[in-house]
């Protein structure tokens, strides 16, 4: 990963960053965004649903308003015509939009995501 955070280290544009609650590259996706130069992550933006890597939802819990499957080329499209067609967007940039499972939407965290609670679950009890 030291290649990656080194990249998000040297970014000269803004970038959108995808990534999901149970994607196995969550971890590095949040460190990358927070080691973004702060005039670049203040131009970006960052968004977190409740999909896996390949972009799906999954999980016993329903996921509504998560938006589907066709959200990344949509906000795919979105964002290059923002960046190189100069149209507006209108989503907020440098900020983090997090999938709330269980609110059933979005929130928008205005520095860092962070944890507001730890919490141990067992697979059994005791």
């Amino acid at each position: 990963w030291g290649e990656f955070y080194r990249t998000a280290e040297e970014a000269a544009v803004p970038i959108l960053l995808e990534g999901g609650w149970n994607d196995i590259f969550l971890r590095p996706e949040i460190e990358a965004f927070r080691r973004l130069p702060k005039e670049i992550r203040a131009q970006s933006r960052f968004l977190i649903g409740p999909w896996n890597h390949g972009g799906q939802c999954n999980g016993d819990l329903a996921c509504p308003n998560s938006r589907d499957d066709i959200l990344f080329i949509r906000e795919g499209v979105e964002w290059f015509d923002y960046t190189l067609r100069g149209m507006d967007y209108a989503h907020p940039l440098g900020k983090v939009e997090t999938y709330q499972i269980g609110g059933d939407g979005y929130l928008t965290w205005a520095g860092d995501i962070s944890h507001s609670c730890e919490k141990t679950i067992y697979l059994a009890e005791n």
